[in-house]
């Protein structure tokens, strides 16, 4: 980590063989620190889109991954268009960029799938709502019949009593 990289040097020239030595520690190194990091920031800003082209010929990859890196996102992807000056769809496609369109047809079939998602869930919900209303309703109608089965006993416990014939199981 205390080693100064390639692009930390004053004066570092635009060459191709400079370029191909910058991507090269960068793809095998990566940036070691935030002084290496500012460093490559400050020789990226002053290269112009000759060099961005040159470097994107010697490695595309790396390129790309440097200018995000560096840049972000957004800004990586203007440098690369503008030294470009066009982009090439097979480029977009094989780095993962899609269309507006397609963008919103992704979004649009995210956002149809949530919603089914969500009249799902309200209706497991509903059914388990429904089917735990059925089980309270089930053990109340169970603890309705105990009680009534315990009533019916005791009447008939009070029958065979008036009638002085207790079952012998009771007489014990």
């Amino acid at each position: 980590m205390g080693e100064v990289q390639l692009w930390q040097a004053d004066g570092l020239g635009t060459d191709k063989e400079t370029l191909e030595k910058v991507l090269r520690i960068f793809r095998s190194d990566g940036v070691q620190g935030i002084e290496s990091q500012q460093a490559l920031n400050r020789y990226i800003q002053k290269l112009d889109d000759n060099c961005i082209r040159e470097m994107d010929w010697i490695d595309a990859e790396a390129t790309l991954q440097m200018l995000v890196d560096c840049c972000g996102v957004t800004v990586a992807f203007q440098k690369y268009v503008k030294a470009e000056r066009f982009i090439k769809q097979e480029k977009v496609d094989s780095l993962g960029w899609i269309s507006p369109e397609a963008y919103r047809e992704v979004v649009g079939k995210y956002e149809e799938r949530t919603k089914k998602l969500e009249e799902q869930k309200d209706r497991i919900l509903s059914d388990y709502t429904r089917a735990a209303q059925m089980a309270e309703d089930a053990e109340e109608k169970i603890f309705s019949l105990q009680d009534e089965l315990a009533h019916c006993k005791a009447d008939l416990y009070d029958f065979y009593a008036k009638a002085g014939k207790l079952p012998d199981y009771e007489r014990r």
